[in-house]
């Protein structure tokens, strides 16, 4: 299990970098204008529908009423995703990132295939909406496994084409809320880890990277971006229950050990997964890894969100991986990375000529040459190691 505690120092540098990773590109315009993509996709095929009815949609006995029922549903989620769209146009101008991710990420795209607007219309047996993909209703969720006992009919089974596209789009829009969302054990965001049941307010090494429920990829770039060094600065940290100043990626320090003797150890100078907040939000507590343990913590911003400053995407975007393939529900964990970073542990030889750098220090990027020993000094962190950045 990933645990702050149990993980050794360059699995929690893997660990850190492939976390702050996933959570600017859960809270990216490019992550979720992708997932606009993909309605689009279904809108038009809607559209094409409409103009140009298949033959078991003009066969139906009702096909008039029905046309005009379903030209009544495509303005319904024309209106959807025009709201979508003004949520992302807002996060584009870089001003109002509260407001643009609470416009996102309150709308529902498919919200009447799966209602009960879709109950009461039975959609589920519309072959308008079968040509477009739907399967097993009322289910929305395109990863829970068929249950043939309940639905016997074999026509309905898994959503497929362009309501499975809707569908994954939905799923990016709950990578943004589990980012950006304060939660709370009573929040209707909170969510659940499939294996413990545990309710989880911010993201944790556990849910982030182990959540089976999960379905976005966890897709990397071949160069990782490295995380920040730990901020050590404790001014300016935020206490579990503080106002949130600034928005942007926090990591949470563990205050005081509440195992002092036990087997799970002191944690006291330990730090969790990095989480996001935005500015004005209030600071969580904490669940400790592998427990249902609550604590408080301090909050060191690592990352101010200065993205789309006068509607500039950042570059580092344009290599952000996306796929609509069913995701595998284990993806290789940090310690199990068979392609790991380049690192040295303070004291030994330089590996390869270049630019380094180590989390045990401030300001301390440097250039050293194969061969050379890389510095080692007393760092409050136990072991000093160095990570390869450039040549």
């Amino acid at each position: 299990m990933l645990s702050p505690q149990m993980m050794s120092p360059s699995q929690e540098l893997e660990a850190r970098d492939k976390a702050f990773h996933l959570i600017k590109k859960y809270t990216s315009y490019t992550f979720l204008d992708f997932a606009i993509g993909l309605n689009q996709q279904f809108l038009d095929a809607f559209e094409e529908q409409l103009n140009n009815p298949p033959l078991d949609v003009k066969q139906y006995q009702y096909a008039e009423a029905a046309q005009k029922q379903h030209e009544g549903e495509y303005q319904h989620f024309l209106g959807n995703q025009a709201q979508l769209e003004e949520g992302l146009k807002i996060l584009k101008s870089g001003s109002y990132k509260t407001e643009a991710y609470k416009i996102y990420c309150s709308v529902n795209f498919v919200d009447w295939m799966f209602d009960r607007y879709g109950m009461e219309h039975v959609v589920w047996d519309d072959a308008f909406y079968i040509l477009l993909g739907l399967g097993i209703f009322p289910s929305s969720d395109i990863f829970t496994p068929i249950d043939y006992a309940r639905f016997v009919k074999g026509a309905k089974n898994a959503h497929t084409d362009f309501v499975r596209l809707a569908l994954i789009a939905l799923k990016f829009r709950t990578a943004c809320i589990r980012s950006t969302r304060e939660g709370g054990n009573n929040d209707p965001y909170s969510y659940a880890d499939i294996d413990t049941k545990r309710i989880s307010k911010k993201w944790t090494y556990e849910t982030l990277f182990n959540d089976l429920q999960w379905p976005v990829p966890r897709l990397y770039p071949t160069q990782i971006p490295l995380c920040p060094s730990y901020n050590t600065e404790n001014k300016g940290q935020i206490l579990t229950g503080e106002e949130i100043p600034v928005t942007g990626i926090y990591e949470p320090w563990f205050i005081d050990p509440l195992f002092t003797g036990s087997e799970r150890g002191d944690m006291s100078g330990k730090v969790g997964c990095p989480n996001y907040f935005l500015k004005g939000a209030i600071a969580t507590d904490y669940n400790r890894e592998g427990t249902d343990i609550w604590e408080k913590v301090h909050w060191r911003l690592l990352w101010e969100d200065t993205r789309y400053a006068g509607g500039v995407i950042p570059d580092e975007e344009a290599g952000y991986i996306f796929t609509t393939e069913s995701p595998q529900p284990a993806i290789v964990p940090p310690e199990l990375d068979q392609t790991p970073r380049i690192r040295v542990e303070g004291g030994k030889s330089c590996l390869k000529t270049g630019y380094w750098s180590t989390p045990a220090r401030k300001n301390s990027r440097q250039y050293f040459k194969q061969g050379e020993i890389m510095p080692n000094f007393q760092s409050e962190y136990g072991l000093v190691i160095w990570q390869f950045e450039s040549e």
